[in-house]
């Protein structure tokens, strides 16, 4: 018999399982216990029932075993993998490991488990603490999402002119180490304003959208492309040689002119005009050079636009 000390009435042994029982309820996360003896859940506090929308302890029981789908996503038969980890925690005390989850009504529970081995006396459990990551994954997108936002021109898809500027500058400083030849290149849409118009503002953002596209596609992985303002494109990029760096200009040049451009099937002529500047030797400042190819810009549109023009320096800072 047990010292006197040690004694419980059958109401002081109620209070307790109360007390553990409202304690487990109040753990955020979903949490289920295992028996060595069956290896079924004996008990399951409110936030599983919640997590798995079942309406009782014995719901959840009871459903237990169809509350994951056969097959996980590495692979591995359900039952096999909950086996194999389930031993591990009764063995060394803890394991942690990625679970696909899903409710009585199929729908799919991506969640992270921590298995906790439990002694009380002659009696050892399995705690297992189940984290719903629907949430978190929806918040990573969501900040995902803000980041692409806060990069990103909401028309066009490309860089916006504050993130352009900055990997431009990133650019500027890794090509001034190497051998080759920084470059910035703008370009507007020539007569652009007629073409909003004529067509309407909707074909307007159309043709933008149209020539962030072909700039894009025309552009090599390590090339800056980035939307300036209003209609107003911008490029930054290092080559070997000068005549590369105009080749590639009039690259793009030549795929919007061949480019056709159909908006609620009217055909929009669309024509760009490009201003072309090189870094000199030790120059870092990008806002200088950039200043540089809107005067060019501004010259290719003088000499009857859709050509390529380049910035003479001809004593110009």
């Amino acid at each position: 018999m047990l010292p006197k000390e040690f004694q419980f009435t059958a109401e002081q042994i109620g209070e307790a399982n109360q007390f553990i029982e409202d304690l487990i309820n109040a753990v955020p996360m979903s949490l289920n216990f295992w028996s060595l003896k069956s290896q079924y859940s004996v008990l399951a506090n409110e936030a599983a029932m919640g997590v798995f929308n079942v309406a009782s302890p014995e719901e959840f029981n009871e459903l237990f075993l169809e509350l994951s789908p056969e097959i996980q996503p590495d692979g591995i038969a359900t039952a096999v993998k909950a086996e194999q980890n389930v031993k591990t925690a009764f063995e060394k005390g803890f394991v942690h490991f990625e679970w696909m989850h899903q409710t009585k009504d199929k729908e799919l529970i991506p969640a992270e488990v921590v298995l906790v081995r439990i002694d009380r006396g002659d009696e050892v459990f399995v705690a297992g603490f189940v984290r719903d990551l629907r949430e978190l994954n929806q918040t990573i997108a969501m900040l995902k999402n803000m980041e692409e936002l806060a990069f990103t021109d909401e028309l066009t898809g490309i860089f916006n002119r504050r993130h352009f500027m900055k990997l431009a500058q990133e650019l500027l400083i890794e090509t001034k180490k190497s051998k080759n030849k920084f470059f910035i290149v703008m370009f507007d849409g020539d007569h652009f304003k007629n073409i909003n118009d004529t067509y309407g503002h909707q074909a307007g953002d159309y043709v933008l959208k149209e020539l962030a596209a072909l700039l894009r596609h025309a552009m090599r992985a390590h090339d800056v492309v980035g939307r300036y303002g209003g209609e107003e494109f911008i490029i930054a990029m290092n080559c070997a040689e000068t005549d590369n760096a105009v080749f590639v200009a009039e690259r793009v040049r030549r795929m919007v002119e061949e480019h056709r451009f159909v908006f609620e099937g009217q055909t929009i002529p669309v024509t760009i005009s490009l201003g072309m500047a090189e870094a000199h030797p030790y120059d870092l400042q990008l806002d200088k050079i950039i200043a540089n190819a809107d005067k060019a810009l501004y010259t290719a549109k003088k000499n009857g636009r859709n050509r390529v023009e380049r910035f003479e320096n001809n004593g110009e800072g």
